[in-house]
């Protein structure tokens, strides 16, 4: 999770980064 905000552009990416990454882990759970 914090590698996908480190290899973000800015702080906006990282949060959509950080956005998609849940929502699919989300995904994967269910």
């Amino acid at each position: 999770m914090v590698k996908q905000l480190g290899e973000a552009a800015s702080p906006t990416e990282g949060l959509k980064r950080l956005e998609n990454f849940a929502r699919s882990l989300r995904d994967a759970l269910q």
